[in-house]
């Protein structure tokens, strides 16, 4: 029996079994849910912010910090990893008061407090840096500045605020010094509890009053006075961020501004909060740095159309005396067919581009696929231009995947906190997994991966004998969980749920699949299947990334969660011209992406029809921006395979949309990915001038702007097709995003589904029932009633 038609079977005869890794109570035999259940409460849980979200273990080994939310308030949960029942300290880091921004007449919904970033300075002190909101008032204006970074101990004592967005001000006539005494947001005692060991943490338990943290912002008088004394020559607070560990002193911080330009750095003790500052790094504002881990911009790139292509990768120049900062790359690099520059010409062809720099600063990590068709990593001594190292290559996935601003948005290096060497490079396969240059490690993430097959496995901390790791399960349709892998048991434990609410007996099945494709290789991509269906076959909802050429993450995705939930198959497909399988498959979409794409998604649903009970005459459409450009696509091109679409900020012009680019932001990102769409694509300007070509509905979803602000072409431009393509006979339904939608707030994105399940049940599912002979019920028995009287 093949892999599908097993899988078909199984579907049918039980839809309620759960994923093995992840026990759960039988659930009930699949019924059929009604349609027109479409409320956002439904959905609300998935697009909450998760109960945990981050974690982290001490140096020893011995103790684990993760994050807790009840409704509101945020907590840090600090536990014994021998003894996991032992709650050392429970600490209230925020709240909604402390984190939704003050005075903005657009937010309708509080602003959940978050961790964005949490780690160990030393065994026993914990660092957490938050989302706390600072308002300030400065020239009649009021500045809502995000950021705060505390420590604590890990029995809940000497908490500390360390540096908050009053600590790191951008001044304009003199450096700001810790002296004018206006930077601590207060370190006053908060009456928090501790929970008794055993007990749920998730309810208050009675215990020790612990030190906790001063809600910044709560407290208006106090606010209003401190910022009332600012120094009239300081006027941006900025939000601070933690770099790194300052190596060799563990009771300090480097600490970075996250100003796009200028950005400041400083180093702060853990234990007093003394914060004193380091360099000012100036960045040119037609450059894109690349930071070294001694957070120094050490390479660049242009990154406006204001400097003609080809795009040359900067160095910085070395040495008491040079002339100017900069010198390209390319001079330096000795490497035979290695051109650091990026152009239209080579952005999706061959090409080298940097993607980090070790802790010896004269080390440099790029990812190249010349002469080959996969991304590898690689290293270069900047010093002599050489190659050095072990190359670290895969023949059929791409390590690394260009960004069009020239460099990647999330560096895939991984140093080890305790030696400073790199560790390993995380990358995306059908799920995101790494390869470590330590073999302990490599050796956890291959048993880790067989544990919990066709989940994504981040492995995150260890402690400094890495006998302990901290790892990080998900998937698709798995919100996911914490786990410490002891190696000297070789046993992985799971010590708390990212979302415990997102897994009842509703979760929708996942599996990843690969179609033979007609025009070579394959085609993956990834399948959720609800537990409760309205119908069988099953019908599908394709979900399309947001530009064409992203790959799906193997990551929870709430939006498909949400729509199986509604009773759809929901699927993402990898078509042609996506990232991450080699300059083949890139390339194989250039002559006419949108029908090709369109295409390749077809070939999956059919192949995966045959083998499963899926229904490929009732297939809707769905995708964001780029993604909303294919749906539109879809359902002009091929209305017998598309029964609707769906669009949210949906690109409609892709030509206008470049354009607007050009003269707006100058950003040479749309530039370089102009050439994936194609010269006779964007001449032909399809959906603005064929609106009317389109017979099956769409909906689009769009967002005019702030209130009082002006509305954007892109806005104006999606109403326009909307309204070009609705008539009698073919709706054309528009919906107006709120601000709180486009900031990700739950209760305005569960509004959005509510819509979206109402369109789909719409036009998916079809109506138009025969009725039968009329009958007349008497003492319980149906008979025909009697012939009506001839008509005179």
């Amino acid at each position: 029996m093949s892999r599908l038609s097993l899988l078909a079977l199984l579907l049918c005869l039980a839809t309620s079994s759960v994923l093995a890794q992840t026990p759960a109570p039988a659930a009930p035999p699949a019924a059929p849910i009604a349609v027109g259940t479409a409320a956002p409460e439904r959905f609300f849980k998935l697009f909450l912010p998760y109960r945990t979200d981050s974690a982290a273990i001490s140096p020893d080994g011995k103790l684990l910090a993760y994050s807790i939310r009840e409704n509101d308030d945020l907590f840090i949960l600090i536990i014994e990893i021998d003894n996991p029942a032992k709650v050392r300290a429970k600490v209230k880091v925020g709240d909604a008061a402390t984190s939704t921004p003050k005075l903005q007449s657009d937010v309708r919904e509080i602003t959940p407090p978050r961790v964005r970033w949490i780690g160990w300075a030393t065994d026993t002190r914990l660092i957490v840096e938050t989302n706390t909101n600072l308002a300030t008032l400065s020239d009649g204006e009021w500045t809502n500045t995000s950021g705060a970074i505390f420590a604590v101990n890990a029995d809940g004592t000497n908490g500390k605020t360390l540096v908050t967005p009053k600590d790191v001000l951008k001044t304009e006539l003199k450096p700001y010094m810790p002296s004018d005494n206006v930077g601590n947001v207060g370190t006053g005692p908060m009456d928090l509890k501790i929970d008794s060991p055993g007990a749920d943490p998730s309810k208050p338990a009675d215990g020790v009053s612990i030190t906790g943290f001063e809600e910044a912002g709560a407290n208006e008088d106090l606010l209003l006075n401190r910022v009332n004394n600012l120094p009239t020559d300081v006027r941006t607070p900025r939000t601070p961020t933690v770099f790194d560990y300052l190596p060799g002193k563990p009771d300090w911080l480097t600490i970075r501004t996250t100003d796009p330009r200028n950005y400041a750095l400083f180093t702060v003790n853990i234990n007093d909060a003394n914060l004193k500052f380091g360099p000012l790094e100036r960045i040119d504002a037609e450059l894109s740095p690349l930071i070294n881990r001694q957070g120094l911009q050490q390479i660049a790139v242009p990154n406006t159309l204001r400097t003609s292509f080809p795009h040359r990768y900067l160095v910085q120049k070395s040495g008491a005396i040079t002339l100017g900062r900069w010198n390209e790359l390319n001079k330096i690099a000795k490497i035979p067919g290695v051109d650091f520059s990026v152009s239209p010409q080579n952005y999706l062809g061959e090409r080298s581009f940097p993607i980090g720099i070790d802790e010896n600063p004269d080390i440099l990590y790029y990812a190249s696929n010349v002469g080959r068709d996969t991304y590898g990593i690689y290293a270069m001594n900047l010093k002599t231009g050489e190659r050095t190292g072990k190359p670290i290559e895969s023949p059929k996935l791409d390590l690394a995947n260009p960004a069009p601003d020239g460099f990647l948005a999330e560096n895939p290096l991984v140093f080890d906190r305790h030696t400073r060497q790199l560790a390993g490079i995380r990358f995306q396969g059908t799920t995101r997994s790494a390869i470590w240059l330590r073999p302990e490690i490599q050796q956890v993430q291959m048993e880790l991966e067989k544990v919990f097959p066709g989940q994504s496995i981040d492995i995150l901390d260890w402690d400094r004998t890495t006998n302990r790791l901290l790892a990080l399960v998900q998937g698709p349709t798995n919100s996911g969980g914490y786990y410490i892998f002891e190696r000297a048991t070789n046993k992985a434990m799971e010590f708390v749920r990212c979302a415990p609410w997102t897994e009842d007996d509703e979760r929708p099945l996942s599996l990843f699949v690969n179609i033979p494709s007609p025009h070579g290789g394959t085609l993956s991509a990834t399948l959720a299947i609800p537990r409760q269906v309205r119908q069988k076959p099953i019908p599908i909802v394709v979900l399309c990334p947001n530009e064409p050429w992203q790959r799906t993450t193997g990551l929870f995705h709430n939006e498909m969660n949400a729509i199986a939930n509604m009773g759809f198959a929901v699927l993402q497909v990898n078509p042609r011209g996506t990232w991450g399988f080699g300059a083949k498959h890139r390339l194989a979409a250039q002559s006419a992406f949108d029908e090709i794409q369109i295409a390749d998604i077809i070939t999956v649903i059919d192949e995966l029809a045959k083998g499963m009970p899926l229904n490929p005459k009732r297939v809707a459409i769905f995708g964001h921006d780029r993604g909303g450009y294919l749906a539109m696509r879809a359902a002009q091109l091929r209305p017998d395979r598309f029964r609707c679409a769906i669009g949210i900020e949906p690109t409609v012009n892709l030509a206008g949309w470049l354009a607007e680019s050009r003269w707006t932001s100058g950003a040479s990102g749309p530039a370089l990915t102009r050439s994936f769409f194609g010269e006779k694509l964007l001449k032909q300007n399809p959906l603005m001038d064929g609106a009317k070509t389109i017979t099956r509905p769409v909906f689009v979803l769009a967002y005019r702007g702030l209130d009082g602000g002006p509305t954007t072409q892109y806005y104006l431009n999606a109403r326009t097709f909307a309204s070009a393509v609705d008539r009698a006979d073919v709706p054309g339904k528009f919906f107006d995003l709120s601000t709180d939608y486009m900031q990700g707030l739950a209760g305005a994105r569960s509004e959005v589904m509510r819509n979206i399940e109402d369109f789909l049940n719409e036009n998916i599912y079809a109506y138009n029932v025969k009725m039968g002979e009329t009958q007349v019920i008497e003492n319980g028995q149906a008979t025909t009633p009697p012939p009506a009287p001839p008509k005179k």
